[in-house]
């Protein structure tokens, strides 16, 4: 144990400053480049989601203060507003009000991990259509009123968004998916009005519009 006391106590101290050090500037420099790379992201989604208001006159999109971004759109007169979930880091989610009356209270799910937010109905109900009824489990608190909102068009297009999950609770509506801000387009914006019209329009107005 002998170089244990031939070791200059400050010798070990530099050493380990210079360690310190190259560890902080290591760490600078990957923050500097995954703070380039977000603001990139982020200009490509504001580019992305500027070009597709631009290109349709449903949408509107709003740039707030601290750059969070929402596109605001409208079906049969009903709006909606498809932003990033705030209690899912990087998917996008759809806000809407529910103006069928009665307003349906269900959820449509895939497996059992049902977020916080979401009511915990005890009624199920199977739709008929076997790939939707394979995928999602309905639960509702009115078995007729859950199958007239979720007609075709809805199951289609639930169907057709990754991820997809549908909350209807105290005339809101809230559409889940595992789209990343950048994946939203013109396709995935056709799916929303559908669940949007299906499921917040007054059922002789909640066709497709021609």
């Amino acid at each position: 144990m002998l170089w244990l006391r031939t070791v200059d106590p400050i010798n070990v101290l530099l050493v380990l400053g210079v360690l310190a050090a190259f560890g902080l500037a290591g760490a600078l420099v990957m923050r500097a480049v995954e703070g380039r790379a977000r603001r990139a992201l982020e200009g490509q989604v504001l580019a992305l989601w500027e070009a597709l208001a631009l290109a349709r006159q449903d949408l509107r999109l709003e740039v707030n203060e601290r750059g969070e971004r929402v596109l605001h759109g409208t079906v049969r007169g009903l709006r909606y507003a498809l932003s990033l979930t705030p209690s899912l880091a990087a998917t996008v989610s759809v806000q809407g009000r529910i103006v069928r009356v009665p307003a349906p209270r269900l959820v449509v799910w895939t497996g059992h991990d049902l977020p916080s937010w979401a009511p915990r109905l005890t009624g199920r109900v199977r739709t008929g259509h076997d790939e939707f009824d394979q995928i999602f489990t309905v639960s509702c608190d009115d078995e007729a009123l859950a199958l007239a909102t979720l007609d075709a068009g809805v199951r289609e297009a639930l169907l057709g968004i990754p991820g997809a999950g549908l909350v209807c609770d105290e005339g809101r509506l809230t559409l889940v998916t595992a789209l990343e801000e950048r994946q939203v387009d013109a396709e995935f914006v056709d799916q929303v009005r559908a669940v949007v019209a299906g499921v917040c329009a007054p059922h002789d107005l909640a066709a497709p519009e021609r």
